[in-house]
């Protein structure tokens, strides 16, 4: 008896496996030390550089790993402002096909799905040591 409440529980999914895991992140940047006239205040501004805009696709699992491990732990910062300045942008796409969007700035700026959290400067070095060397 236990046993068939069991199976009916796991079927209804009372126990089921999250599908939500990162599979690849894809990286849009702008050149290092990159000046320009006007802020980049909105990720998808960085487009508008297409001459000088590079990508790179990232699905190397201890990348992922580390990368999933620091987005989680990203605080939302108590100020909202909106004067950023954006030079990455991370397209995050999770198995269940649902894309995140990551936004840096060069040095600060974080903004995860379009709002500001506290910068976290491993992060920023986990990803420019790829973007960048």
């Amino acid at each position: 008896m236990n046993s068939c409440l069991l199976a009916i529980f796991l079927l209804l999914g009372g126990c089921s496996i999250s599908n939500n895991r990162i599979v690849l992140v894809r990286i849009f940047y702008l050149p290092e030390d990159l000046s320009v006239m006007t802020p980049i205040d909105d990720c998808t501004k960085i487009f508008y550089y297409t001459d000088i805009l590079k990508d790179t696709v990232i699905n190397d699992l201890a990348f992922i790993k580390s990368f999933d491990k620091k987005i989680k732990g990203l605080k939302l910062s108590e100020i909202q402002n909106t004067s950023y300045d954006l030079r990455i942008r991370c397209v995050i796409k999770m198995q269940n096909g649902d894309k995140k969007i990551l936004c840096l700035g060069e040095f600060f700026d974080t903004v995860y799905e379009g709002q500001l959290f506290n910068d976290d400067q491993e992060l920023f070095k986990l990803i420019k040591n790829v973007v960048y060397n």
